[in-house]
């Protein structure tokens, strides 16, 4: 896809993160339950990453971040899912 096309996939990605957070602030425990709140990033976390394997797995808009990582694959020669930095 075209690099404009990811104006309207990050405009949509930033409305959904605000408008789910909104929705979901209830769910945000006091500061003292850390087990509660690693529970939720982890859970968030697998739920992003589901999100970006399909985003890129189905080759659509991507956003900035998994755009600048999939060129860098290309001229790597290199899969999404493996690539790394030099040691």
């Amino acid at each position: 896809m075209g690099l404009f096309s990811q104006i309207p996939a990050t405009l949509l990605f930033s409305v959904s993160i605000d408008v789910n957070m909104f929705i979901l602030q209830s769910l945000i425990p006091d500061l003292h339950f850390y087990l509660y709140r690693f529970a939720l990033l982890i859970i968030g976390s697998l739920i992003l990453s589901f999100g970006v394997a399909l985003e890129v797995k189905a080759d659509v808009a991507l956003v900035a971040g998994e755009a600048f990582v999939k060129a860098d694959c290309v001229f790597l020669h290199k899969e999404f899912g493996i690539l790394t930095s030099p040691a």
